[in-house]
């Protein structure tokens, strides 16, 4: 067996661990359980990419987001480790060549969500897979006393009886004391060595400022601090706004949020990593992942829900250890909307209710079927149909999804399907050159649904793409071929069959508990800025269950001031 600090060396170049990378390592490679709490930006993923390579069979990987599995896929490719990554939009075809490839022992480390662990094609295979280590990414989602709770996350321990004596690693880097508690009763740890590193950078300046003018602040910040910098907003609207008014400020800046496109995110990132684009103003749909280590400056134009999220999100400047400020701006508005985030977060249970209702008719599904089916769903034409609130129809598809009703992922991408429905001599016969163009192209066409794309057949067959898009439908409803289209945004799943609504249960005493918790989560960030006199870091710290420790010596509290006050 390879040394972690071999495997190191080879794939990856470094030639040491970060600290506390090495603690969580050697204890999973004894075969025992490890709870790790390490800072955003300290290298989780190496915690089990490292002894996953040192380890015969495989390692399963448990995490939340598609994009964050497809990157970490891709990173990994690239060092020439084999890994793959069962994630929704995959055709059935794909997912069944994955899983014998890892059946093979081809595969190293394999990347599923908590919902796709529990279908029956995956654990089917689960007992002939060689499963070696297990590591759980995000594990806090498994606490409903935590910030980003999922269901699914606390059936994962249902696979250990398959897994008898496989180490599990839980990482996150954000847990109150009752949420460790939770993530080892929830995940079964036996004996977990617990590893916990400390939460802040010694040279990150935390900065809270109250300002009655918090644009003209945050300018004014910007203007006074030099290097890349992340401004984080509560909508999607104020991104738009507000990298439009630093722009005509000499600002460098772009927004980035959910309701762009895939193409536009992409290219807002890329020229924000690349430095073409100095201030990235974005919603907290952008950073997770992102690895850029020279990023001098998060501010928050609005205050966060919570202090995990705040925490997460201010530790994304200074991660190559040179100084680098964290700016929270607030003014009366933020205290008034953190007070009434509670009843929007988790709206009543007959508001929930008709949420459920609309949808249904909206997507024309009968009752009792339409289980386990992915429906197209448009987000704008929904609420304009039904006249209902963004706000309001958003959280009461969270509340349904954490009823375990439905799941509503608002980016899907999924490109098109195709599969022909005659036989290759009977298609020679129609002398069709997309048909020609499709059979040189997709070879196992004819005998299941492939995936294709109608901008490279438009290009092979020098047509516009709106006429490929139209002739596969005609050759779809002459039955020569069965043709799906492709999917590029919103969708909705439902979990179980359309309830009737004389049938339908909203558990209400459990979305009052959340409600509450979610309440006391939204005080202790008031709490945090309007408090004075305590170090920031050390209140931190106090909040995470860790020892408070020195004072840092470098945050408002402690006397330093970034930028310093406008003068009078």
């Amino acid at each position: 067996m390879s040394t972690p600090l071999d495997v190191l060396k080879t794939y990856w170049g470094f030639e040491g661990f970060r600290p506390l990378q090495e603690e969580v390592i050697t204890p999973l490679l004894e075969g025992k359980d490890v709870l790790a709490l390490l800072a955003t930006g300290s290298g989780k993923s190496l915690c089990y990419q490292v002894p996953a390579l040192c380890l015969p069979g495989l390692c399963l990987v448990v995490s939340p987001l598609i994009a964050l599995m497809k990157d970490q896929v891709d990173a990994l490719l690239e060092r020439g480790i084999p890994a793959g990554a069962l994630y929704t939009g995959m055709t059935w075809q794909e997912s069944e060549a994955l899983l014998q490839r890892a059946l093979r022992g081809q595969i190293k480390l394999l990347y599923v969500s908590p919902e796709r662990l529990e279908t029956q094609a995956l654990a089917s295979y689960l007992p002939g897979l060689d499963i070696r280590l297990v590591a759980v990414d995000e594990a806090h989602c498994v606490s409903e006393w935590g910030h980003d709770f999922r269901p699914a996350y606390r059936r994962i321990a249902d696979i250990r009886e398959a897994l008898p004596g496989v180490p599990f690693l839980a990482l996150t880097a954000t847990a109150t004391p009752e949420v460790k508690t939770d993530i080892v009763q929830q995940l079964e740890l036996r004996f977990a060595e617990i590893i916990e590193g400390p939460l802040l950078r010694p040279r990150l300046s935390l900065q809270v400022r109250s300002s009655g003018d918090k644009t003209g602040e945050l300018l004014r910040f910007l203007s006074a601090t030099p290097g890349t910098g992340i401004v984080y907003c509560r909508n999607r609207r104020t991104t738009e706004d507000l990298a439009s008014f630093l722009r005509s400020r000499a600002v460098s800046a772009a927004p980035y949020h959910g309701g762009m496109g895939p193409e536009a995110r992409s290219a807002a990132q890329d020229d924000w990593m690349s430095g073409h684009t100095r201030i990235m103003v974005a919603t907290n749909a952008f950073g997770m992942g992102i690895d850029k280590p020279d990023v001098r400056c998060v501010a928050h134009f609005d205050a966060p829900d919570c202090i995990e999220n705040y925490y997460q999100e201010a530790g994304r400047a200074g991660r190559d250890g040179h100084p680098a400020v964290a700016l929270l701006l607030y003014g009366a508005s933020d205290l008034r909307t953190l007070e009434a985030l509670p009843g929007q977060r988790f709206p009543p249970e007959e508001a929930v209710r008709e949420v459920y209702r609309d949808l249904v008719h909206y997507l024309q599904i009968p009752a009792e079927s339409g289980d386990m089916e992915w429906y197209d769903f448009s987000l704008d034409t929904f609420l304009q149909r039904f006249k209902r609130g963004a706000g309001l129809t958003l959280n009461a598809l969270k509340v349904l999804e954490q009823e375990e009703l439905l799941l509503y992922a608002d980016r899907v991408r999924r490109p098109a399907l195709c599969e022909f429905s005659l036989a290759a001599r009977a298609l020679e016969g129609l002398e069709d050159p997309l048909i020609d163009t499709m059979l040189r192209n997709y070879p196992g066409i004819l005998h299941y649904p492939t995936r294709i794309s109608e901008h490279r057949l438009a290009r092979l067959t020098r047509q516009d793409e709106a006429m490929v898009t139209q002739r596969l439908q005609g050759l779809d409803r002459a039955g020569i071929l069965s043709y799906t289209p492709a999917v590029n945004g919103p969708q909705v799943r439902l979990l179980q069959p359309r309830v009737r609504m004389e049938d339908l249960r909203i558990d209400s005493r459990r979305l009052e508990t959340l409600r509450q918790t979610y309440a006391r989560r939204l005080s202790r960030m008031a709490a945090y800025l309007q408090q004075e006199g305590e170090c920031r870091a050390q209140w931190i710290n106090d909040y995470f269950g860790l020892p408070k420790g020195p004072r840092c010596g470098i945050c408002d509290q402690c006397g330093l001031i970034v930028p310093p006050p406008a003068p009078a």
